[in-house]
């Protein structure tokens, strides 16, 4: 397995906990954000990488829209 692809499988185990502890309410959507970021950076993920779970940024703010 390439390094690359090493890094993509850490990245996305990651941010799978890190959801989890979002949905749990342990961080908060602002928190979340930023600690995709830095684990991206980390991996050495570019922030247009198809791998990066960037739909899962975008969270309701639970607004009357």
């Amino acid at each position: 397995m390439s390094e690359y692809f090493k890094n993509v499988q850490d990245y996305t185990l990651s941010m799978e906990f890190f959801k989890q502890c979002l949905n749990q309410g342990i961080f908060t959507p602002e928190f979340y954000k930023e600690l995709e970021e830095e684990t991206a950076k980390e991996y050495g993920l570019k922030k247009k990488s198809i791998y990066r779970l960037n739909y899962l940024i975008d969270i309701p703010n639970n607004g009357n829209i």
